[in-house]
């Protein structure tokens, strides 16, 4: 009797061990699965921040229309919005959105320009009027009206346009280049 008792019992804790091995085997299972299907997914993030005139997205190398052109109204205003008392302040904001590569070229541009505006007392002023952008170059183009002044004498005001090319990396959006362009006049 003692042996069909601890025979029994013998069966039953197997019984118990097996199902509770095929029970963790299924857990593994899914989470190899669960594993494979993350690293296939890419995400996209829907960005909606109540001062943002419109939503934007990013995936892994490709931002929307509307993430870029509101990174180039925010650079165009750090980098042509200055006078002597902001523009130092204006321009460490840009450097820390800076290519590795174009760091150093930039930042003594950038110096320079600040000592212009302090030496000259310099104001400028940016009303963008247009801007285009085209996310497979991950590049903008924004016109508009370019004032500058020094105290209350406007000594230049015209229609300029200006191009950024940015390159995205690590959920960032870093400025490559940011050049005037020459703008053809009809004759």
């Amino acid at each position: 009797m003692k042996k069909y008792l601890q025979t029994h019992r013998i069966k039953g804790l197997l019984s118990q061990r097996n199902m509770l091995l095929t029970g963790a085997s299924g857990l593994l299972l899914s989470n190899i699965l669960l594993t494979f299907f993350l690293f296939q997914k890419s995400d996209r993030i829907v960005v909606m921040p109540p001062e943002i005139k419109e939503q934007f997205w990013v995936e892994q190398n490709l931002v929307s229309p509307g993430y870029l052109q509101e990174w180039t109204l925010f650079f165009t205003h750090l980098l042509l919005d200055n006078h002597p008392g902001s523009i130092r302040f204006n321009n460490n904001i840009i450097l820390r959105n800076i290519v590795p590569e174009s760091y150093t070229a930039l930042k003594q541009q950038l110096e320079e320009e600040a000592d212009k505006y302090a030496s000259k007392k310099l104001i400028t002023m940016f009303a963008p009027i247009k801007v285009d952008v085209d996310i497979h170059k991950m590049s903008a183009i924004i016109k508009g009206k370019f004032i500058s002044k020094i105290g209350e004498r406007t000594i230049k005001e015209k229609e300029e346009t200006y191009e950024f090319t940015y390159k995205y990396k690590y959920g960032k959006l870093l400025i490559k280049t940011f050049n005037r362009k020459e703008t053809r006049k009809n004759v």
